[in-house]
């Protein structure tokens, strides 16, 4: 036997000449191997100008004076490299690394076997049953190999939790992930306690729920105390905007819209004890034929009416005009929500059109009406009102914030009108024993209620009056060109 066993020291011969040749070889490989440490591991092919002492684990593809040594511990002495082949067990310390290596007899592996599996591991901090991976450090670097890193969180079950949880002083202050279920939750809170949903999108459609854990629609908003706030602050002249945008075809192939596509929609929808209903609309609608550079549109105003006709009241057409969406069905105000003024280049145009009219005779009573009935100068008691600030209130759509209470004030008339009193015309007409259009109760079952006229009716009633009298002139003139 010419060297040891673990380690493959030559061993002195018996009557062996050179004795110290042997033993001075022994002495290098003792020197190489006993307490390892290695300048670098990922070196193929050697360094120009090593120190004596200098080693160095092989990389794979050793090239050079290295040639063929693939993971061998390669050390200058004596000005040349030596070679040692690593046994099973040994260990060298990486200084470029600060890491501990092993060979498991086939290559280098973190000392101990590494973390694979391990129960669990503390680094600067102390692992439990629980927090099995601990880590306590400024900043952590989960970085990519070559392409992109995927940080991976698996749960057994749906009703389980993966999630990253945000603590303040270990107390728990947001939460984002799937938490009891597979959507996606972002949760927040102030003690660790009392947790708000404040986002989920739901996973088999992509919905988002703001305050809300089951979105209806692919965007759902739920409040239930205040209004949100969309809200813009800079020096330009437009304010928060929402832009709805309108195509037909498919996202990757769009084609223009056509006449009747709705554009954009609010829609006001209301519980009715079982179910929301849709109650109210403002749509923006095409109203023309689309073509380059030009989408007509047209506003629609929806509401639902007391016997739940849900439809379309009023629209503004593409070019400005203001009309109601059914012809001759609806009024413009009334007794008690009436306007100030209406402003007109031109005057009201009725229609008036013989077809479709059955007439039922003359105005034989006219003059007896204007008889019956004086003009009068009059001033309004009240001539207008309007909304004053008194105080303060507790907003009921804010809770905790405070909004000017507004009170509404009436002002006297000042300036004289010239008319008729509606009680007046009344009577003329009873006495005439006549009913028409000309006198009517804003409330046509409360006697009691305000009285209007329509002094349209009553240009026909002046008109008749003036025919009659202009015929009593001719005739009265007659009779004194005659005599």
């Amino acid at each position: 036997m010419d060297q040891t066993t673990s380690l493959g020291l030559p061993l002195i011969v018996p009557a062996q000449a050179q004795k110290h040749v042997t033993h001075n070889e022994a002495l290098r490989m003792l020197d190489c191997i006993v307490q390892l440490s290695v300048i670098d591991r990922d070196l193929a092919a050697p360094p120009s100008s090593p120190l004596d002492g200098d080693r160095y684990i092989v990389a794979t593809g050793s090239s050079g004076a290295w040639s063929g040594r693939d993971g061998e511990v390669a050390a200058w002495q004596g000005g040349a490299w030596v070679f040692y082949a690593p046994r099973q067990g040994w260990i060298a310390w990486v200084a470029d690394e600060d890491s501990l290596l092993a060979w498991d007899g086939a290559s280098w592996i973190i000392a101990g076997g590494g973390v694979n599996p391990t129960p669990m591991i503390g680094i600067n901090a102390t692992a439990d049953s629980t927090n099995r991976l601990s880590l306590k450090s400024a900043a952590s670097l989960f970085d990519n190999d070559g392409h992109g890193h995927q940080h991976k969180i698996n749960k057994a079950a749906s009703g389980d939790t993966a999630s990253l949880l945000f603590q303040t002083g270990y107390s728990g202050r947001a939460e984002i992930g799937t938490t009891g279920d597979d959507k996606l939750h972002v949760k927040v809170s102030a003690d660790g306690v009392a947790w708000t949903e404040a986002i989920v999108v739901d996973q088999s459609n992509g919905w988002v729920g703001i305050g809300n854990v089951a979105p209806q629609a692919p965007f759902h908003l739920l409040r239930t105390n205040a209004a949100p706030i969309h809200e813009r602050v800079d020096n330009a002249i437009p304010g928060a905007v929402f832009e709805s945008r309108k195509a037909r075809g498919s996202i990757s192939a769009r084609t223009s819209v056509a006449a009747g596509d709705v554009i954009q929609g609010a829609f006001g929808a209301a519980y009715d004890g079982s179910a929301y209903i849709g109650c109210s609309n403002l749509r923006w609608v095409i109203d023309d034929a689309v073509s380059t550079g030009v989408t007509p549109t047209r506003v629609e105003f929806w509401t639902m009416s007391a016997s739940g006709s849900h439809a379309s009241k009023f629209e503004i057409k593409a070019d400005g005009t203001a009309r109601p969406t059914t012809d001759n069905a609806y009024s413009f105000g009334d007794g008690t929500h009436r306007w100030t003024a209406i402003y007109a280049a031109n005057g009201t145009i009725q229609t008036s059109d013989a077809r479709e009219k059955d007439v039922v005779g003359p105005l034989a009573f006219a003059c007896a009406l204007v008889d019956a009935v004086d003009p009068l100068l009059f001033r309004w008691h009240v001539g207008g009102k309007f909304l004053e600030r008194d105080g303060d209130e507790l907003d009921p759509e804010e809770p905790g914030k405070m909004r000017p209470r507004l009170v509404e004030r009436e002002k006297p008339g000042v300036r004289m009108h010239a008319g008729w009193l509606a009680q007046d015309i009344k009577s003329a007409m009873d006495a005439a024993g006549v009913d028409f259009g000309a006198w009517g109760l804003e409330d046509t079952d409360d006697p009691s209620s305000r009285q209007w006229v329509r002094p349209d009716q009553l240009v026909a009633v002046l008109w008749a009056a003036l025919k009659e009298t202009r015929a009593d002139v001719a005739a009265l003139q007659g009779r004194l060109e005659a005599e």
